[in-house]
């Protein structure tokens, strides 16, 4: 395994830092005008940072601050979250993907990375509506309409996670988890990294091409799945146990 990474100690000229993985030093806040310094000093070519890191210090500051250290951005994070409980919140989110393109272009960033979003208000328990197939259509009529907004050579796709073993879904009830598991046929949830890797690869070279893609990263659990938690009768086909 360790024969087939990137040894990166001598030449950085591949290496990029997603600067939300650095945002404390010491324990104490690092903002980013002083991560862009610290790359630099370290030879770092390029980083791909978040927002709300950028707002703190001002979009002007740090697109001179990246041209005259010579850093370069491999993406920017990030845009998305498109489903939403209304009309009025839908705009919201076509609204702030534009600026969010606006920012990368000014940036210099060759992609913008989406988290499209799932349904509005899960994370915090108390969901907007429980229809999939509804949030997958507002993922999709919102890439489209923000792809016309990006004409300036950055790329715009969206990576559609499933269940992924972050800490809020290990802390589902065992009910709940072991429910998902019988819908997903790789009979396992997602990893972090796996995510990642995707991610990492729709903000490469080699990933040029491909604009205005949905990508699916759920195990397959689309397949056997159309509502989630609708009220409404609907024939849902599970994995049966063993299966794959």
């Amino acid at each position: 395994m360790t024969d087939t990474l990137r040894d990166f100690s001598s030449d950085h000229h591949w290496l990029s830092i997603n600067t939300a993985t650095v945002r404390q030093s010491g324990g104490q806040p690092w903002p980013l005008d002083q991560i862009i310094d610290a790359c630099a000093r370290r030879g770092i070519r390029a980083i791909s940072p978040w927002r709300d890191q950028v707002a703190a210090v001002g979009l002007p500051q740090v697109a001179q601050q990246l041209k005259d250290t010579g850093i370069v951005l491999s993406g920017y994070c990030r845009g998305g979250f498109f489903p939403a409980a209304d009309a009025a919140g839908r705009q919201a989110a076509l609204d702030d993907n534009r600026r969010a393109i606006d920012e990368a272009c000014t940036l210099g960033a060759p992609c913008l990375v989406l988290v499209v979003g799932s349904l509005p208000g899960a994370l915090e328990g108390k969901p907007a509506y429980t229809d999939i197939a509804r949030a997958r259509s507002e993922v999709h009529d919102g890439i489209a309409t923000t792809l016309e907004h990006a004409r300036h050579g950055i790329t715009c796709n969206a990576v559609l996670p499933g269940m992924v073993a972050t800490v809020p879904v290990q802390g589902l009830p065992p009910a709940i988890r072991d429910d998902a598991l019988g819908l997903i046929p790789a009979r396992r949830f997602g990893q972090p990294e796996e995510v990642a890797a995707l991610v990492g690869f729709l903000c490469s070279d080699a990933a040029g091409y491909i604009n205005g893609a949905e990508i699916d990263i759920g195990g397959g659990a689309h397949l056997g799945q159309i509502v989630l938690g609708s009220q409404r009768e609907v024939a849902t086909r599970r994995v049966p146990p063993g299966a794959g």
